[in-house]
């Protein structure tokens, strides 16, 4: 056999080829896997609600949970966007030096920086659109504005005022009834009691860091006095082996 150029190729030369050829289509096989695995991951860390690029996914089962993270997310991208939703979108209104009246400016005679901030209004709404699944999307798609498809999603899985009421009063009563029992770890009762108060603290914004600082000091008493009796019991269980081998070695003598 010839290669170009007229030289001889050997049967060893044509196995390098091949070999060569097979390197060359793995290469591409492994960069085409490694692309797609890359993909699939990307694809978890949405579902599980874990990208910086996109807002946590709506759980409508733990509302709290996600609420709290979804304001989170929405503050450390864009202060402008919580305000739009919390407030109601910005209006293409200005003050007229003259008059001093505020009067709607029509989109022709609208500065740059009104445009940019009146597309903060859309920015917001497709936020809260991007957390949501569809079976949510076609319970609020008849909203307006995103501060109403906010109070949508608070009166529907928070419950109106009186609900909410009722939910604090349970909560403040767990709080006030807490207590730790004796077979729980205080890993455990933290993260119990932690739960009440980021439950409270979500309900009732009113909710002061006096009070929780207050229920740290409850709970630290507990685990206090838990302690304590632990270590009782570990001296008392101590003092009775020694008395009990001190009484053995006694009775060999």
């Amino acid at each position: 056999m010839e290669r170009c150029g007229g030289e001889l190729a050997t049967v060893n030369d044509l196995d390098d080829d091949e070999e060569d050829i097979l390197d060359i289509d793995d290469e591409k096989q492994k960069k085409r896997r490694k692309k797609s695995l890359d993909r699939s991951m990307d694809s978890d860390k949405y579902l599980e609600g874990q990208s910086m690029q996109r807002p946590p996914l709506f759980e409508s089962d733990s509302f709290i949970y996600w609420k709290n993270r979804f304001e989170t997310y929405v503050k450390s991208k864009d202060l402008d966007l919580w305000h739009v939703i919390t407030n109601g979108d910005f209006q293409p209104i200005i003050q007229n030096p003259e008059t001093k009246f505020d009067e709607v400016v029509p989109f022709e005679k609208q500065s740059d920086d009104l445009k940019r901030r009146l597309a903060k209004n859309n920015e917001a709404k497709m936020v809260i659109y991007n957390a949501l699944p569809r079976k949510e999307y076609e319970r609020i798609f008849m909203c307006n504005t995103t501060k109403e498809i906010w109070k949508t999603l608070l009166i529907t899985y928070q419950g109106n005022s009186q609900v909410k009421d009722n939910k604090i009063d349970l909560l403040v009563q767990q709080y006030e009834q807490f207590v730790i029992s004796e077979d729980e770890s205080i890993d455990n009762a933290f993260a119990r009691f932690n739960t009440i108060i980021t439950s409270l603290k979500a309900l009732d914004e009113d909710y002061s860091s006096k009070n929780y600082l207050i229920g740290n000091l409850k709970v630290h008493e507990m685990i206090i006095k838990k302690d304590s009796k632990i270590v009782k019991a570990k001296v008392e269980m101590k003092s009775l082996a020694l008395k009990a081998k001190k009484e053995s070695s006694d009775e060999e003598c």
